[in-house]
């Protein structure tokens, strides 16, 4: 959208992507926003040509400071002299790579995921500034950065993390002019190669899992919403927040998904399959809390379970595995079952929007036909414990998840006592 208004700091905060202003007082000057960033222009002509001289981005520029540079511009342009920037050689030559990471932070903090955002502040606080000190950007060099992740070698993935936000942030610094032609000094540094720290369970595990977990119930060092956290993480290869900010409203019981709005990868479909609905439905609901998995506080969701899985863990003999490993176990166990690769990437929201979009019909079938074997595979292992209800429903009935009558056998726990 094209508009014609004054050029001021409250005018640009209200341009959504794709708007372009036009100054009312003076011609030539404007602002448009591409996707995250507002950048100020001036549009003249200069020896018969059109000339579209782009000043620079907020907030580095003001709208006020880039008000007065157009105005040299065009005065410059009528005097037929060339039409160049004025940079502040100040700002340009001693910004620190602190300063540049605040700007680049401010501009584009609101469309980085939080959590991004916070490993990003993370690393640059505890490793990129310390190590740089009140170092200028321009005098940043490729064995500066070498040095840095030379320095990391016993952390390939902080050290990899580190050199990532660098580049990123010497490429918008580029592209602001805050540091003119300069190079990115993190080209030519090689990546540390990672070793996975991804586990899988065996059959044999899961057998000491299901032991460890029955025993933790009996002993009161888990809730029984925190071992239902953890045998759902099992049943659905979900990520761990997830299950933890799981809402009763994304459920969809009739066709046993639930649509997330909000994931890593962005809105994702989540196969629950029988197994999973049925671990679902043992939680009571809480009045007045939205989620499955309630917190401490009123209305709130979990948000850790490191205290019993660790005693869980342990006893099980799995020292070392993460919650997060049962998202590899599950791909692996559905691999086992015959799965595709496609069918796996789809279960767990791997596969790419394009390639969804062309063959969604086929991937959410053979994402449900995975989710179904895959349960009934790890149920089958599990069942001797019986640690919580997971029988499927009766054919016929796909809304119906547990034993109307409750019962249960010696020694397990039955769905309506959870908490």
């Amino acid at each position: 959208m094209n508009l014609i208004k004054s050029v001021t700091q409250s005018a640009i905060k209200t341009l959504e992507p794709g708007d372009t202003i036009r100054d009312t007082s003076l011609r030539g000057f404007g602002a448009r926003r591409r996707k995250n960033t507002v950048t100020f222009f001036v549009k003249t002509r200069h020896r018969g040509k059109q000339r579209w001289i782009t000043i620079g981005s907020h907030p580095a520029w003001s709208a006020e400071r880039a008000r007065q540079q157009a105005s040299d511009i065009l005065r410059n342009v009528d005097r037929h002299f060339e039409p160049t920037i004025d940079k502040d050689k100040s700002e340009t030559t001693a910004i620190t790579f602190k300063e540049a990471f605040d700007r680049f932070t401010a501009a584009h903090g609101p469309h980085i995921k939080p959590s991004t955002l916070r490993e990003y502040t993370r690393i640059t606080q505890r490793v990129i500034v310390p190590y740089f000190k009140n170092k200028p950007l321009k005098d940043f060099k490729r064995a500066d950065c070498q040095a840095l992740h030379q320095s990391l070698v016993m952390a390939p993935s902080a050290a990899n993390h580190a050199r990532g936000i660098i580049s990123v942030v010497f490429n918008w610094a580029i592209v602001e002019e805050l540091i003119p032609d300069a190079l990115n000094p993190t080209k030519g540094v090689r990546k540390y190669k990672q070793i996975s720290r991804a586990q899988f369970l065996s059959q044999d595990d899961l057998r000491r899992l299901a032991k460890a977990l029955h025993e933790a119930l009996l002993r009161n060092e888990a809730s029984r919403i925190q071992v239902a956290t953890i045998l759902l993480l099992l049943f659905t290869g979900a990520r761990r927040n997830e299950i933890f900010t799981l809402k009763r409203s994304y459920v969809d019981p009739h066709r046993m998904i639930a649509y997330l709005p909000d994931s890593k990868t962005g809105k994702k479909v989540l196969h629950l399959g029988p197994y999973a609905m049925s671990i679902l439905d043992s939680i009571p609901e809480v009045e007045g809390n939205p989620y499955y998995m309630v917190g401490r506080k009123e209305g709130t969701c979990i948000s850790e379970i490191k205290k019993p899985w660790d005693k869980i863990r342990k006893r099980a003999g799995l020292e070392g595995f993460r919650l997060h490993d049962f998202r590899h176990s599950f791909a692996s166990f559905a691999a086992d079952q015959g799965a595709s690769a496609r069918a796996v990437g789809a279960l767990l929201g791997h596969a790419s929007i394009e390639t969804t979009k062309l063959y969604l019909h086929i991937f959410n079938q053979r994402a449900k036909t995975t989710s179904l074997q895959t349960g009934q595979a790890i149920d089958n292992i599990l069942s001797g414990a019986m640690i919580l209800q997971t029988s499927p429903p009766p054919s016929g009935n796909p809304a119906t998840h547990s034993d109307p009558q409750g019962h249960t056998e010696q020694g397990s726990v039955s769905p309506n006592q959870a908490e």
